[in-house]
């Protein structure tokens, strides 16, 4: 285009002689003026174009870079995020390691797999929340809760475990009771031992945990142990097998508790107690009838006005327990009872009652209990002997 002009002025200006007039130099002139004017014209579009491409390219400079910027900021933000994470994991990860690893050596460090480190529920605790190990951690408290023999730090942990009264949790809590059971047993075999290493008098030998048992007070257990190799060892493990009675009678009470549950949601799934021991129980007006209770230990337990009638009862065993104050029972359940659980049937055993238990009385509440009536319930065939301790209730 600037070429063509170009040869426009160069044309125009050619025609100009010496000859030529005024009025021919004024439009050659004029046209070379006019090309002039033209070119810059052009010019300066062409400079106004790059100006606006220029000024379009700052526009978006100052909107590209602050969101450039940005973004990186956002990538160094999440980079750094998932880098503490994996951190953090990391540092829960031997954590929790460290935790299984102290669980283990003090499930095997030769105490009757019994576990007294108190440090260990608040750590245990501490992995409730989190997203990777919570579950495990519960699961967990919940199948060690047997072997801890420290009460305080039973309640803590079950009161975590357990934070609502749930007919649901009745499994769960006859398991810890099966659990606790053989640490009960295990810590008074351990006494056995530690009572061979000690002389008591004769009349302190009656009971299975020896040295360790409530029967003898703390005074004269001094007085036993004065001079004594192993005396710490002795007042240690009365102290856990006082925790361990404790947190059974808390278990015990609890089972109960849900079982009543149980029957006021009208569920008809087995509650199998087999193989538990239940002590020192308040099971007044419990419903048993979902209940299996196969090879169940009833220690010291009220059942006032509870429902006896189980669907499975093999080799039940109601010890230093009043089964006669039920308001109903299994007839078949019955007749083994009556045979083989009578009162004074184990020399020695205990019941908490505020009335005199007389035969009479027994008699009569076999009558209650015995629909229909036969020859076995007759007060003459009644056996009934009277080495047994009556324990006032209050």
């Amino acid at each position: 285009m600037a070429d063509k002009i170009d040869e426009l002025v160069q044309s125009a200006l050619a025609r100009i002689s010496p000859a030529s007039s005024l009025e021919d130099i004024s439009k050659a002139v004029e046209i070379a003026k006019t090309a002039s004017e033209n070119a810059r014209t052009g010019l300066e579009i062409r400079t106004s174009s790059a100006q606006l491409r220029f000024e379009s390219l700052k526009t978006w400079a100052s909107i590209l870079v602050p969101a450039v910027s940005l973004l990186a900021l956002v990538v160094t933000i999440v980079v750094q995020s998932l880098q503490l994470q994996a951190t953090r994991q990391q540092a829960e990860d031997s954590q929790w390691r460290d935790l299984l690893s102290s669980l283990h050596s003090g499930l095997n460090d030769g105490t009757s797999g019994s576990i007294s480190d108190v440090s260990l529920v608040p750590r245990l605790r501490s992995f409730f929340n989190s997203p990777t190990y919570g579950q495990q951690a519960i699961d967990l408290s919940k199948r060690i809760m047997g072997k801890i023999v420290n009460y305080p730090a039973f309640q803590d942990l079950f009161g975590t475990v357990f934070p609502s009264q749930d007919a649901k949790n009745v499994v769960d809590l006859l398991d810890i009771n099966k659990i606790l059971y053989f640490t009960w047993l295990d810590s008074i075999q351990t006494c056995g031992r530690l009572t061979e290493q000690v002389t008591m008098p004769p009349s302190n030998l009656t009971d299975s945990a020896g040295i360790c048992s409530s029967r003898i007070q703390d005074k004269d257990v001094n007085v036993i142990l004065k001079d004594n190799a192993h005396s710490i060892e002795i007042i240690a493990k009365r102290r856990q097998l006082t925790d361990l009675n404790t947190e059974m009678t808390f278990i015990s009470n609890e089972i109960f508790n849900a079982m009543r549950r149980t029957s006021a949601e009208n569920s008809k799934a087995t509650v199998k107690f087999a193989g538990a021991f239940i002590t020192g129980a308040d099971g007044r007006g419990v419903d048993f009838s979902s209940a299996d209770l196969s090879s169940t230990v009833f220690n010291y337990v009220n059942l006032a006005n509870a429902r006896l009638t189980p669907k499975k009862y093999d080799s039940f065993n109601p010890q230093d327990t009043q089964w006669w104050e039920v308001a109903a029972i299994d007839q078949g359940l019955l007749e083994i009872l009556i045979n083989n659980y009578y009162p004074g049937y184990f020399a020695g055993e205990g019941f908490f009652s505020d009335i005199p238990l007389t035969k009479e009385y027994y008699a009569h509440r076999i009558a209650s209990l015995c629909q229909p009536f036969r020859a076995l319930c007759e007060d003459q065939n009644l056996r009934f002997a009277s080495n047994f301790v009556i324990i006032k209730a209050h």
